[in-house]
């Protein structure tokens, strides 16, 4: 029997039909903080500057990320967040309460999920005001696209009632609209779609293969079912029956970037021990099934661990607490394929003394492969070469840094940026893979001149041809190129595939050009300012031939110099005194920028 969301709301605001494939900026930007956040000035003075939000901003690649104060929404496991079509923050939810981007609650959207946990799971801050803490469900909630709609969202989320009370989590909806204010409200929340799930979290969406629609999976204990949202609203579509029975298990559900396959993967315990598993399918865009089951059970160590695929489809990776693993989706045994590409740092966390321990997993904008810690910590984790076999994956433990810690959580996204499955039996709406190019680069931090260029385009590019802006160019995907000599260089990305093309473009600032005083405006980022024990210098678009940062004290002399490179540079500054120090930035002895920094 198919249960469908009340079909009369699809017409209580009128609004223009659009393509179903828009920007796909949805990821832009990621919310990492901690509970009772607007709390923080009743912490401890050691505390007091570390407690916050953080915004990670994939709008910039390599990524910026900064403190943001205006951010009070207390997050736990859950996560999830909405950008606007410019990649601006637009939703967030943390399973109770739903946000815009004034960062206050939606209309109807300040109490949602209010099971018998709500309150529970609530506080009053320091002036009486009930906050929410956030629910403990890894991908407990997502936002999805109405089809052929705009600025109308579906946003699926499970309840917290204890299951020792009902034995089942129940699968909720709310549908979230612009009123004729232009404003976010809810126009019904809290409407039960499924009763008997058995399995908590891992809501995430997969583009069907017309292109236009969205699956989602819900697992019971012996079945998956495929729920469809189409124009008319979500409902049932089919049963998978399972080979085997699935836990209740803490983790998350991931589809491929091609939509082709589907992970599992989390701990559950069992008279105190903790175990994993991790399940592998193959997925049917058309129809909804899945198919080519295999499953992994074991002993270990992790109950909120993470999932992820490489943007190729052929690796992915999961998580215990210490370890991080690769599977090989194209071996004879996938699961046999599980080889350990990491092993955790275990030295504790500034501020608090937690052990870091591998949490979950998201893919970023620039197919970099990002990973929480379990506990309260700055940092994140990072796969750097996703799509390499083995440890050339190169995962840089503690790669980010961030001004505020946050507290064992990441944002969870849909399968986005996916068209349709060109020549299918569903490809039938006449949409069209039309590529974006989108491109990000790296300056070899020996030759200056040497330079990695990665390809972050979608919709199912088919060919690349680069302008490297020297008069020379490529048609590789990922290529290398070395400049001749320093200059400014304007390099663009056209890539195309039957459909159409489209062009991209960014301005290298390579070294001096000068012997005097450049009249540059290069983008220079120094976060956090004010700093404790570190700051992080970002240098966007001038990439030095041999550049240093110096730092003067109130006597100007200098008291730090460091080599700095195009990009992230991470600068420590633990040996200052507290205090106001100017610095500069100098290339080959010519001054590209200055400012001050106060370090507490």
């Amino acid at each position: 029997m198919k249960s469908h969301i009340p079909l009369i709301l699809l017409f209580y605001f009128s609004q223009m039909l659009i393509s179903p494939l828009l920007s796909q900026k949805e990821d832009h930007q990621w919310i990492f903080n901690w509970s009772r956040i607007d709390s923080c000035n009743t912490l401890p003075d050691d505390l007091i500057e570390a407690c916050g939000a953080n915004i990670l901003d994939f709008n910039i690649l390599p990524p910026i990320f900064y403190a943001d104060e205006s951010l009070t929404l207390d997050f736990k496991e859950l996560n999830t967040s909405l950008c606007d079509n410019n990649g601006q923050l637009d939703l967030y939810c943390n399973g109770q309460s739903i946000h815009d981007s004034d960062h206050l609650p939606i209309t109807n959207g300040e109490m949602i999920n209010e099971g018998l946990r709500w309150f529970d799971l609530s506080w009053r801050n320091e002036i009486n005001e009930i906050r929410s803490t956030g629910f403990r469900l890894i991908q407990g909630c997502a936002f999805i696209l109405y089809p052929s709609y705009q600025d109308r969202f579906l946003m699926l989320y499970h309840n917290y009632e204890d299951m020792r009370e009902t034995d089942h989590y129940s699968l909720l909806s709310a549908l979230t609209i612009k009123n004729s204010s232009e404003e976010w409200e809810l126009s019904y929340k809290d409407s039960l779609v499924n009763d008997r799930i058995w399995s908590h979290g891992k809501i995430t969406a997969c583009k069907h293969a017309n292109g236009r629609d969205w699956w989602v999976l819900q697992f019971k204990r012996d079945s998956v079912l495929s729920y469809l949202m189409e124009p008319s609203g979500l409902s049932l579509q089919y049963t998978n029956t399972l080979p085997f029975q699935l836990r209740d298990m803490g983790g998350q559900s991931k589809f491929s970037p091609q939509g082709d396959q589907f992970i599992i993967h989390g701990g559950y315990i069992v008279d105190g021990t903790i175990f994993n598993q991790t399940v592998h399918t193959r997925f049917d865009r058309c129809n909804g099934t899945l198919s080519d089951f295999i499953i992994e059970e074991g002993e270990d160590d992790a109950f909120w661990s993470g999932a992820e695929w490489a943007s190729e489809g052929r690796f992915f990776y999961t998580s215990t607490s210490t370890t991080i693993y690769q599977y090989d989706s194209d071996a004879a045994n996938v699961l046999a394929s599980k080889t350990p590409v990491a092993i955790q740092d275990t030295t504790l966390c500034d501020i608090p003394s937690f052990t870091p321990s591998f949490g979950q997993m998201q893919r970023g904008p620039d197919n970099l492969i990002y990973i929480s810690f379990g506990g309260q910590c700055f940092e994140l984790d990072r796969i750097n070469h996703p799509n390499r076999k083995g440890t050339d994956c190169d995962v840089e433990l503690k790669a980010i840094k961030m001004p505020k810690f946050h507290s064992g959580t990441i944002p969870n996204f849909n399968t986005i940026r996916l068209g349709p499955l060109d020549g299918s039996a569903c490809d039938t709406l006449g949409i069209d893979n039309n590529p974006v190019s989108r491109f990000w680069y790296q300056q070899d931090t020996t030759v200056h001149s040497d330079f990695q260029f990665w390809d972050v385009s979608y919709f199912r590019p088919e060919s690349w041809e680069w302008d490297f802006g020297d008069g020379m160019t490529s048609t590789e995907q990922h290529p290398i190129h070395s400049y001749a000599r320093n200059g400014t260089y304007e390099v663009c990305l056209t890539v195309s595939n039957a459909n159409s093309q489209d062009s991209s473009c960014q301005t290298i600032m390579l070294g001096t050009v000068a012997t005097s005083d450049l009249p540059i405006s290069p983008q220079v980022s120094i976060f956090p300012n004010p700093a404790v024990d570190y700051t992080r210098l970002v240098l966007a678009q001038y990439m030095p031939e041999r550049a240093y940062i110096r730092f003067y004290n109130t006597q100007v002399q200098e008291v730090l110099s460091q080599r700095v490179y195009g990009q992230e540079n991470t600068i420590d500054v633990q040996g200052l005194d507290s205090g106001v120090y100017v610095y500069e930035i100098r290339d080959m002895g010519v001054f590209v920028f200055g400012g001050k920094l106060v370090v507490r």
